[in-house]
């Protein structure tokens, strides 16, 4: 437990109780455009990915019918993370 900028909170504290330096990257890749390429790319510098975004085009292009591309999107983003590493 401790306080940054006023917010009391947990964090990552060195033994003296200083922030400590974090080591994880956040894949900017929240944004409709996003395919298997862009995962390949920063699966190699990140813990993971948000694509809600993406799943969401998806869902509002195909209705009712869109469980199937969804879980294509998502085998594809799947395979090229793993290809990466």
């Amino acid at each position: 437990m401790g306080i940054f900028h006023g917010m009391k909170s947990y964090f990552c504290q060195d033994e003296y109780g200083q922030i400590a330096p974090v080591y994880s990257i956040s894949a900017g890749l929240d944004y409709h455009g996003v395919g298997p390429e862009q995962a390949k790319k920063m699966a190699s510098m990140s813990d993971g990915a948000i694509v809600g975004s993406a799943i969401i085009k998806i869902i509002e292009e195909h209705g009712k019918d869109s469980a199937e591309f969804v879980a294509d999107y998502v085998k594809k983003m799947k395979s090229a993370a793993n290809s990466a590493n």
